[in-house]
Formats: C-alpha cells, sequence, structure tokens
C-alpha cells in the first residue's frame, strides 16, 4: 500500500507502528509527500 501524505518541512517524519486494519497490523511511515504502508513484523518472529 502507498500512502499520500503532505506533511510540512517543520513535521519532518511521521511514523506509526502496529496499527491494526483489515485483520493484520501495519507499520505507517511518512516523510513529506512520500508514505508507506507495510505489514508490521511479528515481534515473536526472529530476524530474516
Amino acid at each position: 500500500m502507498v500512502a499520500e501524505p503532505a506533511l510540512p518541512a517543520e513535521v519532518g517524519r511521521i511514523q506509526i507502528r502496529g496499527v491494526c486494519a483489515f485483520g493484520h497490523r501495519w507499520d505507517v511511515d511518512a516523510v513529506g509527500t512520500e508514505g508507506y504502508v507495510r505489514l508490521a513484523r511479528d515481534p515473536d518472529r526472529p530476524p530474516d
């Protein structure tokens, strides 16, 4: 998924981790006019 943020430079970056929606947990990241929504990593799963 892609987000379309419009953050002023004074705000910088916004990260929201573990948002519950559509039966999954998501991480949302926004910087300026670029944004991303990714499946959140399972905290019990070891890194790849």
